[in-house]
Protein backbone atom coordinates (compact mmCIF):
# COMPACT_ATOMS: atom_id res chain seq x y z
CA UNK A 1 0.00 0.00 0.00
CA UNK A 2 1.02 3.64 -0.51
CA UNK A 3 -0.04 6.71 0.80
CA UNK A 4 0.00 10.19 -0.91
CA UNK A 5 -0.53 13.77 -0.40
CA UNK A 6 -2.95 15.60 -3.55
CA UNK A 7 -2.04 18.90 -3.39
CA UNK A 8 -4.88 21.08 -3.88
CA UNK A 9 -4.33 21.96 -7.56
CA UNK A 10 -4.64 18.38 -8.43
CA UNK A 11 -7.98 18.24 -6.43
CA UNK A 12 -10.45 18.76 -9.03
CA UNK A 13 -8.20 16.28 -11.51
CA UNK A 14 -8.00 13.66 -8.83
CA UNK A 15 -11.60 13.74 -8.46
CA UNK A 16 -12.47 13.30 -11.95
CA UNK A 17 -9.79 10.00 -12.66
CA UNK A 18 -10.95 8.43 -9.22
CA UNK A 19 -14.53 8.76 -10.13
CA UNK A 20 -13.78 6.12 -13.47
CA UNK A 21 -12.87 3.78 -10.91
CA UNK A 22 -15.77 4.15 -8.33
CA UNK A 23 -18.76 2.52 -10.10
CA UNK A 24 -19.95 -0.17 -7.94
CA UNK A 25 -18.06 0.74 -5.14
CA UNK A 26 -18.93 0.54 -1.28
CA UNK A 27 -17.91 3.68 1.50
CA UNK A 28 -17.51 3.62 4.68
CA UNK A 29 -16.89 7.41 6.49
CA UNK A 30 -15.50 7.79 9.70
CA UNK A 31 -15.13 11.16 11.48
CA UNK A 32 -12.43 11.63 13.70
CA UNK A 33 -10.91 14.70 15.97
CA UNK A 34 -9.65 15.15 19.51
CA UNK A 35 -13.33 16.82 20.52
CA UNK A 36 -15.19 14.16 18.95
CA UNK A 37 -12.74 11.13 19.18
CA UNK A 38 -14.19 8.60 15.99
CA UNK A 39 -17.76 8.32 14.83
CA UNK A 40 -18.59 6.53 11.77
CA UNK A 41 -21.04 8.94 9.50
CA UNK A 42 -22.20 6.42 6.76
CA UNK A 43 -21.91 3.06 6.59
CA UNK A 44 -20.90 0.60 3.07
CA UNK A 45 -23.35 2.87 0.77
CA UNK A 46 -23.43 2.67 -3.04
CA UNK A 47 -20.21 5.30 -4.10
CA UNK A 48 -22.08 7.87 -6.53
CA UNK A 49 -18.86 10.27 -7.03
CA UNK A 50 -16.47 12.12 -5.85
CA UNK A 51 -16.06 16.07 -7.00
CA UNK A 52 -13.88 19.19 -6.06
CA UNK A 53 -15.51 22.65 -6.25
CA UNK A 54 -12.80 25.42 -5.95
CA UNK A 55 -15.18 28.08 -5.99
CA UNK A 56 -17.04 26.73 -3.13
CA UNK A 57 -13.59 25.60 -1.58
CA UNK A 58 -16.23 21.88 -0.73
CA UNK A 59 -15.50 18.29 -1.67
CA UNK A 60 -18.19 16.36 -2.49
CA UNK A 61 -18.97 12.76 -1.58
CA UNK A 62 -22.00 11.53 -3.36
CA UNK A 63 -23.50 7.81 -2.11
CA UNK A 64 -26.51 6.56 -2.45
CA UNK A 65 -28.78 8.77 -0.58
CA UNK A 66 -26.35 10.55 1.29
CA UNK A 67 -24.89 13.62 0.11
CA UNK A 68 -21.28 14.33 2.11
CA UNK A 69 -19.91 17.83 2.46
CA UNK A 70 -16.53 19.18 3.24
CA UNK A 71 -16.44 22.49 3.57
CA UNK A 72 -12.57 24.16 3.25
CA UNK A 73 -10.82 21.17 3.17
CA UNK A 74 -7.07 21.76 3.95
CA UNK A 75 -5.06 18.72 2.73
CA UNK A 76 -6.28 15.40 0.75
CA UNK A 77 -4.80 12.05 1.03
CA UNK A 78 -5.16 8.92 -0.79
CA UNK A 79 -4.17 5.42 -0.24
CA UNK A 80 -3.59 2.83 -2.90
CA UNK A 81 -3.15 -0.63 -3.49
CA UNK A 82 -2.79 -3.69 -6.10
CA UNK A 83 -6.80 -2.60 -6.97
CA UNK A 84 -6.40 0.92 -6.73
CA UNK A 85 -7.37 3.73 -4.47
CA UNK A 86 -8.19 2.15 -1.00
CA UNK A 87 -8.76 5.16 0.75
CA UNK A 88 -8.80 8.83 1.21
CA UNK A 89 -8.31 10.89 4.14
CA UNK A 90 -9.70 14.69 3.74
CA UNK A 91 -8.69 17.07 6.53
CA UNK A 92 -11.21 20.07 7.33
CA UNK A 93 -9.19 22.36 10.45
CA UNK A 94 -8.68 19.70 12.68
CA UNK A 95 -10.67 16.94 11.84
CA UNK A 96 -10.04 13.95 9.34
CA UNK A 97 -13.12 12.29 7.31
CA UNK A 98 -11.66 8.83 6.27
CA UNK A 99 -13.29 7.56 3.35
CA UNK A 100 -12.66 3.50 3.18
CA UNK A 101 -13.94 1.75 0.17
CA UNK A 102 -14.36 -1.65 -1.22
CA UNK A 103 -15.85 -3.16 -3.88
CA UNK A 104 -19.04 -5.02 -2.98
CA UNK A 105 -18.87 -8.55 -2.09
CA UNK A 106 -20.17 -10.96 -5.31
CA UNK A 107 -21.34 -14.15 -4.11
CA UNK A 108 -22.34 -16.65 -6.86
CA UNK A 109 -25.47 -17.74 -7.73
CA UNK A 110 -27.60 -19.94 -5.54
CA UNK A 111 -27.95 -23.24 -7.13
CA UNK A 112 -30.86 -24.41 -8.78
CA UNK A 113 -33.26 -26.37 -6.69
CA UNK A 114 -33.50 -29.96 -8.06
Amino acid sequence: MSLSRIEKSQWSEFCRLLNAQLPGQRAEIEVASLELGVQTAVRWLTVIGVTYDARMDAMELSLDGVDHLIFHPTEVYMESGSGGVESLAIVERDVWQIVTLRAPLMLPRPAAAV
